[in-house]
């Protein structure tokens, strides 16, 4: 299964809450949130469809100059069905952000911990660039990433709306958020829709509906005067409440989740299906969310309201492809970024290039040393879930374990070490049942560039995909195009039990399109 669920399903939760503005170069100002005049205080409690998953505990302190001080921490708990007894996993954040008096941004500490894992992201910010400091399991690194013109965030951009929502004007505006990780800025609008109150304490609270709209979906918040919500909906399938209670003390079993979405008919022999055609609808669908699915080279897709005719085909090569030379000499920067080493796939890692050069030696051809990783991630890595959610390469190299996040994450480390561009895909995989059943199970696989792109999945193993494969999204080093800005909310979708698949037709290699025959309703 693809990462089990992406931390960014909730962040936007927590960037509503730690919104941070842009400033000048400064240093570090020692600061404590003894030292404030006023604390605002809030904890949310964090529900999947009524399932208690985690919370988020948050404190935003008032200094004497004017200053904020906001410190957070956040846990996800989630237990995964189908995968194994011990597929759970929990994750806690901790952070804290330093805004001056002007509410400017000066540095931001960011930690995250699952199963004994530390990852840590440090961050200073200027008026044209902001400063990352990362570290994680196998990986260091320090970059500066120019800001964008359109930089902001949803606390300033709640604060210049709120003139205009008093005057009685339109409070609406788009702008683009950094995610420090990847260093891809995302695009998010926000809308303040009306005054309201909420009810809380056996009070009304008075504050303002916001609808915010992101890579994630659409989200209809209540936040008070200094933006720090009190209720969160998310694409109809989160909720975040307010309570008074410690927000990390909860009995159930946290975010319980399907690796797989049944589906309705059959295409046997799924490895070597050329074409599938299937019908993808997706249920609860919130206003403003925005097409679901794109075409890309897995599918074709046909749009119908919120169902979608998908043809999917293969990623094999053509018999007459050239080969090209190791390493890849690439010019185009939208491909030569999937050489880099990454906080997932550290392909500069000495264990991970030692690696590669063992399996690969002085092959020359793409294609074949493509051949060689491949085999050789799936014949070594014993098929099963790690301690953590979504392991690194080199946590993966060392363990020895891992599903498909494993998989991929190992071999696209192991494929740019290798001087071939490669990256990380998320999406459904069709699967054929041994009682001659189907469903489509989350997955994981990579992509490598050898003149165009072409899948490549390490669990099977294969190379050149079978016309089995949904992308929701190029889940690492990542991009923020249209395709990819609809991958986590149609992954969230899908895992809500909100999407349905059903199959129309195939084809396999060389034969014939064979139209899959239905039952009707009387039929039934």
């Amino acid at each position: 299964m693809a990462r089990s669920v992406r931390l960014a399903l909730v962040l936007p939760l927590l960037l509503l809450i730690s919104a941070p503005l842009w400033a000048k170069d400064a240093p570090e100002k020692p600061v404590r949130m003894a030292d404030a005049t006023r604390i605002v205080q809030r904890n949310l409690a964090l529900e999947f469809q009524g399932q208690r998953a985690g919370g988020v505990a948050g404190r935003q302190g008032y200094m004497k100059d004017g200053s904020v001080l906001l410190e957070e921490t956040f846990l996800l708990k989630i237990s995964r069905g189908n995968g194994g007894a011990n597929d759970v996993f929990v994750t806690k954040n901790h952070s804290l952000s330093f805004f001056d008096k002007t509410g400017a941004i000066r540095w931001a500490k960011k930690r995250e911990t699952e199963a004994g894992i530390v990852k840590t992201i440090h961050t200073r910010y200027t008026d044209t660039h902001v400063d990352i400091d990362y570290s994680g399991p196998g990986s260091k690194f320090s970059k500066r990433v120019a800001l964008p013109k359109s930089i902001a965030s949803a606390f300033q951009v709640f604060r210049r709306l709120l003139p205009l929502f008093k005057r009685g004007e339109k409070a609406e505006e788009s702008y683009v958020v950094l995610d420090e990780e990847s260093q891809v800025f995302d695009p998010e609008t926000i809308t303040i829709v009306g005054e309201t109150s909420y009810k809380h304490g056996g009070e009304s609270h008075p504050g303002y509906r916001i609808r915010s709209v992101s890579k994630m979906g659409a989200a209809d918040l209540i936040v008070d005067k200094d933006f720090v919500p009190m209720y969160l909906s998310m694409m109809g399938v989160i909720e975040a409440k307010w309570i008074d209670e410690s927000p990390f003390e909860f009995s159930s079993a946290g975010w319980q989740l399907s690796s797989y979405v049944p589906v309705t008919g059959l295409a046997p022999m799924a490895k070597h299906l050329e074409s599938l055609e299937v019908t993808i609808s997706f249920k609860n669908k919130v206003p403003g969310e925005g097409a679901m699915l794109f075409d890309n080279r897995y599918q074709k897709v046909k749009a119908d309201g919120d169902t979608y005719r998908v043809t999917l085909s293969s990623t094999r090569l053509p018999a007459d492809a050239k080969a090209l030379a190791r390493p890849v000499a690439v010019t185009d920067e939208a491909v030569k970024r999937y050489l880099a080493a990454t906080p997932l796939s550290q392909s500069d890692d000495p264990a991970i290039v030692a690696k590669a050069k063992e399996i690969v030696g002085g092959e020359k051809d793409t294609l074949t040393a493509t051949r060689k990783i491949v085999l050789w991630v799936y014949r070594t890595l014993e098929k099963k879930s790690g301690a953590r959610g979504n392991a690194t390469a080199v946590e993966v190299l060392k363990s020895g374990i891992g599903d498909c996040s494993e998989h991929a994450a190992l071999t696209v480390a192991l494929c740019r070490a290798a001087g071939i561009p490669a990256r990380n895909i998320g999406g459904l995989e069709y699967l054929e049942l041994q009682d001659h059943t189907a469903v489509a199970g989350y997955h994981a696989w990579a992509e490598v560039w050898l003149g165009q792109w072409m899948g490549i999945d390490a669990t099977i193993p294969q190379v050149g995909t079978g016309a089995r494969y949904i992308q929701f999204e190029i889940a690492e080093p990542g991009q923020n195009d249209d395709e990819t800005a609809a991958a986590s909310a149609s992954m969230v979708r899908a895992i809500a039990g909100g999407l349905q698949l059903r199959i129309d037709a195939y084809r396999h290699e060389g034969g014939e399109r064979v139209v899959v025959k239905h039952a009707t309703k009387a039929e039934k």
